[in-house]
């Protein structure tokens, strides 16, 4: 079994930025290692390959592709600090980042520290291939849409969420999930309506007629076998 993650809970207002009106966030949480470790490793990976597409306010939309490596020594710890975050200036009518993250450990070639560093993709893939089991992935998605008006004469690009003019939301897979209002009170009427018409469908179905086979106590005209009392 690989590293799990947790939220870390003594990690300022976690997450950090999406309710401030700028593209952004910062979100702490726990990499949690196996107990005990992989025999020989000393060190914990982790290649993050993330995707940013952005539209300016001149409505221009880029896509460029990042690879970000962390490298940390276990030291023996139960649990490793990591903080994930996305800084862009306000600048921008929409900014949709989605990341993969694959965790493991050293193969016995330990390497010179890393946190949350750019690399080149040559030396991302090195580390993928070197990196050994028990390997984890995980993945982030976050996505802001500016209420600039700008912004409204730009040819709308769909995001994620299905954001309106000044929302932002991210997924953590395995920590959370954090969205605006608007849409945490619509994904909660839509889980209710579709409880409701699986409770509707299951009440639909027919019965079974209920069948009793000889000898066991079905009797021609009732039970026989009540006392007169019971009847």
């Amino acid at each position: 079994m690989g590293s799990s993650r947790k939220l870390d809970p003594g990690y300022k207002k976690n997450p950090v930025g999406l309710t401030d009106g700028l593209p952004g966030y910062e979100i702490g949480i726990l990499h949690v290692p196996p107990d005990p470790p992989p025999e020989g490793a000393k060190q914990l990976w982790q290649v993050a390959k993330c995707t940013v597409t952005t539209v300016d306010l001149q409505c221009k939309k880029q896509e460029q592709t990042v690879w970000i490596i962390d490298i940390v020594k276990l030291g023996g710890r139960k649990e490793i600090p990591d903080k994930l975050s996305l800084d862009y200036p306000d600048k921008y009518c929409l900014v949709i980042e989605k990341c993969e993250f694959t965790v493991g450990f050293d193969g016995g070639q330990n390497y010179q520290g890393y946190s949350s560093e750019k690399v080149t993709e040559k030396l991302a893939t090195r580390l993928l291939k070197e990196m050994t089991e028990p390997k984890t992935t995980y993945t982030t998605v976050y996505a802001f849409r500016s209420k600039n008006k700008a912004c409204d004469d730009c040819e709308k690009t769909e995001d994620p969420f299905g954001l309106e003019p000044g929302e932002e939301a991210l997924i953590v897979d395995g920590i959370g999930e954090y969205l605006p209002e608007r849409l945490k009170k619509k994904k909660k009427e839509e889980e209710e309506k579709k409880e409701a018409e699986q409770k509707k469908k299951q009440g639909d179905k027919p019965k079974a007629p209920s069948e009793k086979t000889p000898g066991d106590g079905a009797q021609p005209g009732g039970d026989k076998n009540k006392s007169e009392g019971e009847k």
